[in-house]
């Protein structure tokens, strides 16, 4: 919930970035919230709500600025690279797809 209520910040944040360079901000501090998770682990329950909430805000992150990246491309292949990153975004969406 806190990455999806972060959107609007993180949206302009990215609006100000090139696309791929947020895209690489938000996967560095994806790297660092996992370190902290495993460096963590165990030792305190803050820990874990940090490292919840820092995944969720960066993840949605990478799916905005990813998703700006494909909307600035060329307009007849939109609808073909959105339905390809959307499938490639979360792992669990084609494993949800091939069950039906």
């Amino acid at each position: 919930m806190a990455g999806v209520a972060m959107a609007p910040l993180v949206g302009r944040t990215i609006d100000g970035l090139v696309p791929w360079f947020a895209g690489v901000i938000a996967i560095l501090w994806l790297l660092v919230f996992q370190a902290i998770a495993v460096g963590a682990d165990g030792i305190n329950i803050a820990a874990v709500v940090i490292v919840c909430i820092g995944i969720d805000i960066f993840r949605q992150m990478v799916q905005v600025s990813l998703t700006s990246s494909v909307f600035g491309l060329d307009a007849s292949a939109r609808s073909r690279l959105n339905a390809v990153l959307l499938l490639s975004v979360s792992p669990c969406t084609l494993r949800d797809y091939a069950s039906v």
